[in-house]
């Protein structure tokens, strides 16, 4: 079951409310609460065990060929246009940055990949006519 998203816009926040179209980086949500609502968003192969080609594990893993498929399905999936890939970029944003060093890649192959992520995340913004959040554009 996939819970309620709520934008948050105004001053105050809302109390448990799951982050969506932040306007700050301070707003991203935590990375466990992020692993938390994309299970729950059902993104193909995201809980699968990394000989498995699961997303979360490859993200996690010192191998950079597991790191740079992770990624690249991730990409596959924003640029597939699947119905939920909007309202999961803040929660994929902290799950990569948290897993790749703050984008701080030191391999070329995953670098290019975090471009290539990057690139599909401001075409879903593009495909709905909506300006990237601060913390994808910063």
């Amino acid at each position: 079951k996939v819970k309620a998203v709520t934008l948050l816009r105004s001053s105050e926040p809302t109390k448990n409310a799951t982050p969506v179209g932040l306007d700050s980086e301070a707003q991203l949500p935590s990375l466990e609460d992020s692993i938390e609502y994309i299970s729950a968003i059902g993104i193909p192969q995201w809980s699968d065990d990394v000989d498995d080609g699961g997303i979360l594990a490859g993200l996690k893993s010192s191998n950079w060929k597991q790191r740079m498929g992770a990624i690249n399905k991730l990409t596959f999936y924003y640029d597939s246009g699947d119905e939920h890939a909007f309202s999961t970029i803040p929660s994929i944003f902290v799950c990569v940055r948290d897993c790749t060093k703050g984008f701080k890649e030191s391999n070329f192959n995953v670098a290019r990949s975090l471009l290539e992520f990057f690139s599909a995340i401001l075409g879903a913004h593009t495909t709905i006519k909506k300006s990237p959040e601060t913390f994808v554009s910063n």
